[in-house]
């Protein structure tokens, strides 16, 4: 775990540096996923207080870094989900396994479910704003989901091949 946390912050760091030196203004948006739940805090699925695991640390250590960088700003939440301004657009970015009822892309009514989830963020006005877009992971399925009201984007995995991914059927496939 430390070198994998070691390992993210400096990739995480890497990118933003050379980011930093190529556009006038760098936003950093940082959503905590499930892996990386501090198991004394959440023995089991963490369902609240998902901000409260090791990708926090790693993230605040990284803002802390490239705080010499005067263009970049971190966005880092003390919420399961945010909304992202995206162009002239509301981006919805959440881990996926708790804010919304999503199913993995290739699930049966898993699409539906993504499309249903965009319906009601809006019917409820739950985050204020309209949202056109919902960006999720958890499901390491990828996929680009077109609805009338807008799209949805289910991030893949960014692993290596594993266990995991091989029953999912994302053999060699990152």
């Amino acid at each position: 775990l430390a070198e994998q946390m070691d390992a993210a912050g400096y990739f995480i760091f890497c990118v933003v540096q050379f980011l930093s030196s190529a556009y006038p203004s760098i936003d950093v948006w940082c959503e905590p996923g499930n892996h990386g739940r501090n198991k004394i805090t959440h023995p089991g699925r963490a369902t609240s207080s998902k901000w409260n695991g090791f990708e926090t640390n790693v993230y605040k250590f990284v803002a802390r870094q490239c705080s010499q960088f005067p263009n970049v700003k971190f966005h880092i939440p003390r919420a399961p989900a945010l909304v992202v301004p995206l162009f002239s657009h509301n981006a919805l970015m959440t881990h996926g396994d708790t804010d919304l009822k999503l199913k993995a892309p290739s699930a049966s009514g898993g699409k539906a479910s993504w499309g249903a989830a965009l319906d009601k963020v809006n019917a409820e006005n739950r985050y204020g704003c309209p949202i056109q877009m919902i960006m999720a992971g958890h499901y390491h399925d990828p996929d680009v989901m077109y609805f009338g009201n807008g799209v949805c984007l289910a991030n893949g995995a960014l692993v290596p091949d594993n266990g995991h991914a091989r029953t999912a059927g994302y053999s060699s496939v990152c």
